[in-house]
């Protein structure tokens, strides 16, 4: 996949998220206006169902407010050029960023505890180590049989670093095109129920 269209299908669910939630969002603030154009006329209403109406909003709100903030992230890693990103943001915003797809299947992502160093570069562009993990998640949650849940973890060892995305995955499984890991210059490993990626530090 080019970068353009990774760029594409990201933003595009991301919006369609936001969408859903404008959605609900819409409705909620409807029958809060009939429960008072009711309430003007007379008739008796639950105080407690407004609340919960309202608090329904601003949870939502809250929710279309992160998903902004994750698409503004990946919006201006697409701008960088240097060849340096750090890989403690990036796992943990492309974990984010694919979970609705995960969910598709019915497979939870799970980010396993990150080192505390931050933050923890490698030498790949931003948005082509945003590429690889969407890629490596994608072949990761293919390989994964619905209801059972892919776990995401970084470790270092001697100092090289390493990605590893583990779970109930099936001999089906496989790594992202040997292309596009050769233009970050990582190198990958596909295990017994896991995909190992190792990043050029």
């Amino acid at each position: 996949m080019r970068e353009l269209e990774f760029f594409g299908e990201v933003t595009a669910g991301v919006t369609h998220q936001l969408k859903n939630e404008l959605a609900v969002i819409n409705e909620t603030g409807n029958l809060i206006v009939e429960i008072l154009a009711m309430a003007e006329q007379g008739l008796e209403f639950d105080p407690d169902r407004i609340k919960a109406l309202a608090q329904r909003v601003v949870d939502r709100v809250e929710r279309s407010n992160g998903m902004l903030k994750r698409l503004n992230a990946f919006a201006h890693s697409a701008e960088a050029e240097i060849p340096r990103a750090d890989v403690i943001r990036t796992l943990r915003l492309m974990v984010s960023l694919y979970e609705r797809n995960a969910g598709f299947k019915k497979v939870s992502l799970a980010l396993e505890p990150l080192p505390e160093e931050t933050p923890l570069e490698v030498r790949v562009r931003p948005i082509l180590l945003e590429q690889i993990l969407w890629a490596s998640l994608e072949e990761a949650i293919k390989a994964a049989p619905s209801g059972s849940q892919v776990k995401a973890s970084l470790t270092q060892s001697e100092g090289e670093i390493f990605l590893r995305f583990s779970g109930e995955l099936g001999g089906d499984l496989v790594a992202p095109s040997r292309e596009l890991l050769a233009q970050g210059a990582v190198t990958e490993t596909v295990e017994a129920g896991a995909l190992c990626l190792k990043l050029p530090s």
